[in-house]
């Protein structure tokens, strides 16, 4: 009964040590990751994250901003592994001053500006607006912002440079959408995808075409931080893939060829 005793508490012993180890294997082969992502993009980059964690194990999490600010806080010692801006002259510049990986950089997607008139139908025309004394229209702050870039270089066209209509700024697309959620501007130039992310009802806004405004070419790249991180990594290419691509299109992007992704 002794000899019994001894191999039952050997066993228990031994398949406590194996789940240690188990525990022990899973926590090195997952790891976290943190994303700086445009503000545009942070549904999208949610979903990518959600999917992409479930698939992996490894852990993600995300800090959104306009593009000027991120770039600003990485260039500072912000310990961010990847950047996921809304231009892609900012990621190159960091690539440049030796703060990200050249070798990593790559366009995710071509960003789409639309011009949203809140619960007015049917929607004025941008012209008719921008020569309306008194009228609002809200935008991202173009020092800061590529959407806010498209955005003040569509007005300029359309109100001859001297518009009569009062221009807001948010300090990212997010806040000029808020602006005009919120009734404190009648008119937005904001993210297409936001549309869609808040099943705003298409009678209420004009996909802008892209030819009327600079090309607002989003890209990403590993940093020097996140260079050893695999989390970081493994992300990084999934945002590349057939799943990756096709969740950025659904949401309201343009792609870029294939065979622009990182590999």
């Amino acid at each position: 009964m002794q000899i019994l005793a001894g191999q039952a508490t050997k066993q228990r012993g031994l398949c406590l040590l194996m789940l240690i180890i188990a525990f022990h294997s899973a926590a090195v082969q997952s790891a976290t990751a943190r994303i700086a992502v445009a503000a545009n993009f942070s549904a999208t980059a949610q979903a990518l994250a959600a999917e992409f964690s479930a698939r992996s194990g490894h852990t993600i999490e995300l800090a959104t901003g306009a593009t000027g600010l991120l770039y600003a806080q990485i260039t500072r010692g912000a310990p961010f592994d990847v950047f996921m801006a809304a231009d892609r002259s900012r990621p190159a510049r960091l690539a440049d001053e030796g703060y990200a990986d050249s070798d990593s950089l790559f366009i995710y997607a071509h960003g789409r500006l639309a011009y949203w008139v809140r619960k007015k139908y049917p929607v004025p025309p941008l012209v008719e607006l921008l020569r309306t004394e008194g009228s609002i229209i809200a935008l991202a702050n173009p020092t800061l912002a590529p959407y806010g870039v498209a955005a003040k270089a569509l007005i300029n066209v359309k109100g001859g440079h001297k518009p009569v209509s009062k221009l807001v700024f948010g300090e990212n697309v997010s806040s000029a959408f808020s602006l005009v959620a919120s009734g404190n501007a009648q008119a937005g130039l904001v993210a297409y995808a936001q549309l869609l992310q808040y099943e705003i009802a298409p009678r209420e806004y004009l996909l802008i075409p892209a030819s009327d405004h600079p090309p607002i070419v989003q890209a990403t790249i590993i940093t020097r931080h996140g260079s050893n991180n695999a989390a970081a990594r493994a992300f990084h290419r999934y945002v590349s893939s057939d799943a990756g691509r096709l969740m950025i299109e659904t949401a309201g992007y343009g792609l870029p060829p294939k065979a622009n992704g990182y590999e």
